[in-house]
């Protein structure tokens, strides 16, 4: 479909030269006078631009430059008209110009310059259209400011999330929408408009008020830029109350983990210790011991929660050098002993160093416990190799077992692949604790099947030997 060019006659001087230009030109050229006839048509039409000349009677299109506004903000007009009116044309809201061939209305333009000026517009125009589709489709409130902060325009999200209605408040303004309180008052939002057009991009938490009053906090992000010529700041708003409240429940649970959780299960851990010492009873010293091995599963979730965290709040941070060898080998001896009818393997390098933290070796105690405990064979069997691979740059920890290997719906799940539905054993936290440790060192967990096992692969980055 063809953009719909309106070209438009004035008084003294018709539209049918601007007409002919465009014969050849991919536009679909609709010939309108500036009367009612321009009134209808731009109500009946999308156009995609209007185009007219000037006239020696009317130099200065005006009176067509103020019928197309009052249908449309936004539809481009292109006038041609002499060097000598081109600013006042300007001036009296045309969007561009083009040069007219002779003094006298009617003698033309030259047709390559009017289809490229006119395809230039449409274009502008589609650009502007998708921008304002995905300004008002935006879910964040977006506003533009002024430089002294007035808000010159604003998406629906933006009135919603203020608890306006667009299509019944006039106007918001920063005295509407900032709480007041402490620094967060009108003055301080325009000196932060301010402060974007002289130093750039800036973010910040902000604490809003609703139309009713209600105070919420949200994330504002400033960004300078240029509309129509003049120096602008947008404002991209996002309510992260929710956020800070689930931000506020976790830190409280955590410090119950941390501190409150471990020092009763200690004061619990002694009783029933002081209680195994003090009965005679054999059954009744058995239930104490089933009961203290309760407990310390419960610990031992307790310090698991406490790894995930570090784990979490690593992410991004620098990670220091760690020697992975000697983990092993103390991973290995340990195994051995607890595990006595296993049969566990190491080839491993006396030293390899890689980008971790000691909390690998909780990763690397998970995957053998878990290949061990899960072979229910005479003889588990579980051999684990180390190398370098890519080169030299990543090390490659395999876990090969004799067992069943890892369910398909306990890795998908632990690898994102399928939605937590519920862990239901050990084994599960223990999978995402080791997913979490990896993912935290910029590693990668992975599995590989094989006809006699599986083997699970632990992948991080390798520090050189002169790194």
């Amino acid at each position: 479909m063809l953009p719909a060019v309106l070209a438009v006659g004035t008084d003294g001087g018709d539209a049918s030269a601007l007409a002919s230009a465009l014969s050849d030109a991919p536009f679909d050229v609709t010939v309108a006078a500036a009367d009612d006839e321009l009134r209808r048509t731009l109500t009946e039409r999308q156009v995609a631009c209007v185009l007219c000349q000037h006239a020696r009677t009317d130099p200065v299109p005006r009176t067509i430059v103020e019928t197309v506004r009052s249908e449309s903000a936004t539809v481009p007009i292109l006038v041609a008209t002499d060097p000598e009116h081109a600013g006042p044309t300007l001036e009296a809201g045309a969007t561009d110009v083009v040069r007219q061939l002779g003094d006298e209305a009617g003698t033309g333009v030259d047709e390559e310059i009017l289809t490229a000026r006119l395809s230039r517009l449409v274009r502008d125009r589609d650009r502007a259209n998708e921008y304002q589709r995905l300004f008002e489709q935006a879910s964040d409130g977006i506003a533009v400011h002024e430089a002294d902060g007035a808000i010159q325009r604003a998406n629906r999200a933006f009135y919603e999330l203020l608890g306006y209605d667009p299509d019944e408040t006039d106007e918001i303004t920063l005295g509407k929408i900032a709480a007041g309180d402490g620094p967060y008052t009108e003055e301080k939002a325009r000196s932060a408009v301010r402060e974007t057009l002289e130093a750039g991009e800036q973010s910040f938490e902000w604490l809003a008020a609703t139309a009713d009053g209600e105070r919420f906090l949200v994330e504002v992000t400033l960004k300078p830029t240029t509309v129509a010529g003049q120096r602008r700041v947008v404002e991209i708003v996002h309510d992260i109350s929710d956020q800070k409240r689930r931000e506020q429940y976790i830190e409280v649970m955590h410090r119950i983990l941390r501190h409150d959780l471990r020092n009763r299960l200690n004061v619990v851990m002694g009783l029933l210790e002081t209680l195994a010492t003090d009965v005679a009873d054999q059954a009744v010293a058995e239930r104490i011991g089933e009961a203290r091995d309760k407990v310390s599963d419960v610990t031992t979730l307790h310090e698991r929660a406490i790894v995930i965290e570090r784990a979490i709040e690593r992410r991004g941070e620098q990670i220091e050098h760690y020697d992975v060898a000697s983990d092993l080998r103390e991973a290995v001896a340990e195994a051995r002993n607890a595990f006595p009818r296993a049969s566990i393997t190491l080839d491993a390098p006396a030293n390899l160093r890689v980008r971790a933290t000691e909390d690998i070796r909780v990763a690397i105690d998970e995957l053998v416990q878990n290949a061990v405990e899960h072979d229910h064979s005479t003889e588990p069997t579980l051999d684990i190799t180390v190398r370098t691979v890519d080169s030299g740059n990543r090390a490659r920890l395999e876990f090969r077992d004799s067992g069943p290997g890892i369910p398909d719906g306990e890795w998908e799940i632990i690898t994102g692949q399928k939605d937590i539905s519920q862990l239901r054993h050990a084994s599960g936290l223990g999978l995402w604790l080791t997913q979490w440790v990896v993912d935290s060192f910029g590693g990668d967990l992975l599995r590989a099947a094989g006809d006699d096992g599986s083997t699970v692969v632990i992948e991080l980055d390798a520090i050189p030997a002169d790194g």
